[in-house]
């Protein structure tokens, strides 16, 4: 969309742009446009004439925003020519505070299925003025929130994510402090956010994980005791495991032997 500076009524300029890669020029705009195959290209639009034309198309996976160079001569971008992980997000579950149309619509793009609750509003949506991408993306998800799969995602998000916010900021303290400077407190979080993970990792091997959970199991010297006995065997257990394990595996010669009868008495075992 554009609209003059000093105000006045929108007017569209390109009815879809992919990946907010868009770029002003003297004479037009080059935008990446996603096309019906899935494939995506660089198009130019011409103000003066209204024509598109393509540029560029694209063969490699694309990343975000486009650019042009002052003289107009070369057209950038950012593509990804090799990935670290073939580990691929297929599922986004998030806060209504990332509900938004144009994210939606990103997601769509890079084949992500989003579970976003929507706020609600007081007015219906207005799609006139909007791409006919982003109307499906919202009401894809809208459909998705609805199901028995979307509101469990709600809850497991909610448990994994807003829990941990609650014991750190609140229960922690760590929503306000009087440290200054971006640096100390990005430092002072840090130590909270360590804390409690520390706690997760005691609550796996004892059981319990904070000093306040002691008063459940009586808070007694007999109690700490009990759970360290219990930490320390579930550490020693599989230890033990392995050399069982091991003396069946392996076969010890002896050089004395004892036979029957002798009632204890050392022999060699040659005989000698």
């Amino acid at each position: 969309m554009k609209m003059p500076v000093a105000g006045g009524s929108e007017t569209q300029v390109v009815p879809a742009v992919s990946y907010r890669g868009f770029a002003p020029a003297g004479k037009g705009v080059y935008f990446i446009r996603r096309e019906d195959g899935g494939e995506y290209a660089i198009q130019f639009l011409n103000e003066t004439t209204g024509n598109v034309r393509e540029v560029q198309q694209l063969t490699k996976p694309l990343w975000y925003y486009l650019s042009v160079s002052p003289d107009e001569q070369y057209v950038l971008w950012t593509q990804a020519d090799q990935s670290g992980s073939d580990v691929m997000i297929e599922e986004v579950a998030a806060d209504k505070g990332y509900h938004k149309a144009s994210t939606l619509e990103l997601s769509d793009d890079l084949d992500m299925r989003t579970y976003i609750p929507e706020p609600k509003r007081d007015h219906d949506r207005n799609w006139e003025d909007k791409p006919a991408e982003q109307q499906r993306s919202v009401y894809n998800n809208r459909r998705r929130m609805k199901r028995a799969k979307g509101k469990r995602l709600g809850r497991l998000r909610s448990e994994r994510v807003e829990r941990t916010f609650a014991h750190i900021c609140e229960s922690g303290g760590a929503r306000r402090t009087w440290l200054t400077k971006l640096e100390n407190v990005t430092k002072r979080y840090l130590i909270a956010a360590a804390a409690h993970n520390l706690g997760r990792i005691l609550f796996k091997l004892l059981g319990i994980g904070k000093p306040k959970a002691l008063q459940g199991e009586g808070g007694s010297a007999e109690s700490l005791a009990e759970l360290m006995q219990s930490a320390v065997w579930r550490l020693v257990a599989p230890i033990i495991a392995v050399a069982a394990w091991l003396a069946g595996k392996l076969k010890f010669h002896r050089r004395w032997a004892i036979p029957v009868g002798t009632r204890g008495k050392a022999l060699s075992s040659t005989g000698c």
